[in-house]
């Protein structure tokens, strides 16, 4: 019986490196429970271990790494790196099951062109796409001109996708919950477009008699020109183009309609 015990509690101690992939674990205190599989990690975290074809690493005031369940969750100081990008933040929860890292609170996004400034974000280590929420810069510019009395700025989406000749993602679809009289009023002031109150829908949208809306769609030239490999937009959709547009496809071999 006693061998017998011996033998699952060595069987214990080894899952961690069963489950979790040789991660490199290093902070000022520390305790572990080998029945749970989690360490609570205390003062100068660091953690480190394979993600595809990079390696995560991720530093802070206090981490719990879950190994059973290959899970880090982190508060204080993050620092959460993949190669060259590394995402600053408050909190981090990685999810090795979904190959997912969601960081929240003051985040701040660096590689090596651009600085992103977000509330929250995400980042998907496999497909290599990264997310981005709520009070968004690029760097120190607002990431786009987003009307004020559309969407609700916190409720809105982008469907992005990998366009394979462009090596790189574009937005297939937009989606989102229209403007709430707490949203617009709100937005009204951020963009600096108080005049637009006494617009009849504006004031109508801000005194609550507008029912709440969502809207949104997918864009059937996008659309195509994914399933077709399309470079460029004219070469499934037929419209006007300027010279320097149609010199640039020639010289690129892209044949627009």
């Amino acid at each position: 019986m006693k061998k017998l015990l011996l033998i699952l509690t060595m069987l214990v101690m080894m899952l961690p490196s069963m489950c979790f992939a040789d991660p490199v674990i290093k902070s000022d205190s520390r305790t572990f429970n080998p029945l749970t599989g989690v360490y609570d990690l205390q003062g100068n975290v660091f953690v480190q271990f394979p993600a595809h074809d990079t390696t995560l690493t991720i530093t802070g005031d206090a981490t719990k790494v879950y190994l059973y369940a290959m899970e880090v969750h982190g508060q204080g100081n993050i620092r959460l790196s993949f190669g060259d990008m590394s995402f600053a933040c408050d909190k981090v929860d990685v999810y090795h099951s979904g190959r997912t890292a969601y960081v929240n609170g003051n985040l701040v996004f660096n590689d090596n062109s651009n600085k992103i400034t977000a509330d929250s974000g995400s980042y998907c280590w496999k497909t290599k796409i990264a997310a981005f929420h709520g009070n968004v810069t690029v760097n120190g510019q607002p990431h786009d001109g987003r009307a004020p009395d559309y969407d609700d700025w916190d409720l809105n989406g982008d469907l992005l996708f990998w366009n394979e000749p462009l090596q790189c993602s574009y937005e297939l679809s937009s989606m989102g919950i229209r403007v709430s009289p707490e949203s617009m009023d709100r937005q009204l002031t951020a963009a600096g477009c108080d005049d637009r109150r006494e617009l009849p829908f504006h004031k109508a949208v801000l005194n609550g008699e507008l029912p709440y809306t969502i809207g949104g769609g997918i864009g059937q030239s996008r659309l195509c020109m994914l399933l077709l490999g399309s470079a460029h937009i004219g070469e499934v959709q037929a419209s006007v183009w300027d010279n320097a547009t149609r010199e640039a496809c020639e010289k690129a071999g892209i044949p627009l309609l």
